[in-house]
C-alpha cells in the first residue's frame, strides 16, 4: 500500500514539475498584453452615484402579476436563469414564473406521466427542462409546441428526493 502510495505522488510531482518555465512566461506575457488592451468600464449609473440594478432579480415586476418573466430573455439567460432556479431553488419558492419554451409530455422511470417545459441554450446544445403542473382542464400541447409557461415554483419530494416545479400552471401556444 505504501508502495502504491508513494509512486502515486511520484507521478503528480512529474506531472506537476514538467511544466516548462518557457510555457509559464508565454502565458505570463499573453496575460499581460490582454490586460493592457482591456480599458476599464465604470458599472454606475447615469448619475454615477448607485450601481445598475440586477435584471434578474425575482421581484415583482411593473404592471405585471409575475414575479420572473423570462419569454423576453435571450437563451443564455433563460437557460442560464432555469439552472439557477435548480441550484438555489430557496430563492424562487412561491415566486410567479413565466417561461417559454418547448412542451415535453414524459414518462418516468417510476411509470408517472408529466409535462416540462424545455428551454435550449444559445447554441442549442444543452437543454434544461422545468416540469409543471398544469391547472385542471388546461389542454395540453402536443410534443415540441413552442409553449408559455405561468405558474409558481414549488419544491417538493419525489421518492426522498428534491424536486422542482411549476404548479397551477397556465399553458398557451407561444405566437411565432
Amino acid at each position: 500500500m505504501k508502495t502504491r502510495f508513494l509512486f502515486f505522488t511520484v507521478c503528480i510531482l512529474f506531472v506537476f514539475s514538467s511544466c516548462s518555465s518557457k510555457t509559464k512566461e508565454n502565458a505570463v506575457a499573453q496575460n499581460d498584453s490582454a490586460s493592457e488592451s482591456i480599458a476599464p468600464i465604470n458599472i454606475m449609473t447615469a448619475d454615477n452615484n448607485t450601481p445598475p440594478q440586477d435584471n434578474m432579480a425575482v421581484t415583482k415586476e411593473e404592471n405585471s402579476d409575475v414575479d420572473l418573466d423570462l419569454t423576453n430573455k435571450s437563451a443564455t439567460i433563460v437557460y442560464s436563469q432555469v439552472f439557477n432556479m435548480l441550484c438555489v431553488p430557496e430563492e424562487y419558492v412561491g415566486k410567479k414564473i413565466r417561461i417559454k419554451g418547448q412542451s415535453y409530455y414524459y414518462t418516468n422511470d417510476f411509470g408517472d406521466k408529466g409535462y416540462s417545459c424545455i428551454v435550449m441554450d444559445a447554441t442549442a446544445c444543452c437543454a434544461q427542462g422545468l416540469e409543471f403542473v398544469p391547472v385542471a382542464g388546461v389542454t395540453q400541447p402536443k410534443d415540441d409546441q413552442e409553449i408559455i409557461v405561468t405558474g409558481n415554483f414549488e419544491v417538493y419530494e419525489y421518492h426522498g428526493y428534491d424536486s422542482f416545479r411549476l404548479s397551477n400552471a397556465t399553458v398557451q401556444l407561444a405566437k411565432k
